[in-house]
């Protein structure tokens, strides 16, 4: 017999009962979510833009206070960290990464024309 997918009372009374067991990592996902929401909006962004950054900023919050919570780094930093990356954005820290990525590739001499 299959089982009936969960409507959508299911579907929220799950993540309630995720964020009231995981507060600091809840509060943390939704700083970052504001915050990046706002300064998007802020800088001129469109609605769409500045929602799918908000979205990406929170999921990269989310897992680097995963990574925070297997270390046992202290719980309390955890809304501060939501902010930092709220306000740094998704597409500064892409940047970022890119540019990290680049410059490692540059040290070790790996000539991407080598590879097309």
């Amino acid at each position: 017999m299959l089982e009936k997918e969960p409507g959508i009372l299911g579907w929220l009374a799950s993540l309630g009962s995720m964020a009231t067991s995981h507060p600091y990592a809840s509060w943390g996902g939704g700083t970052a979510f504001l915050a990046a929401l706002w300064s998007s909006l802020k800088d001129g962004r469109g609605w769409c833009s500045s929602i799918f950054g908000s979205v990406l900023a929170a999921l990269i919050t989310i897992s680097v206070l995963a990574v925070m919570r297997k270390t046992g780094l202290h719980e309390e930093w955890m809304p501060l960290v939501g902010l930092a990356v709220g306000f740094i954005g998704a597409d500064r820290i892409r940047a970022a990464a890119l540019a990290a990525w680049d410059s490692r590739k540059n040290n070790q001499g790996i000539n991407d024309d080598e590879y097309k």
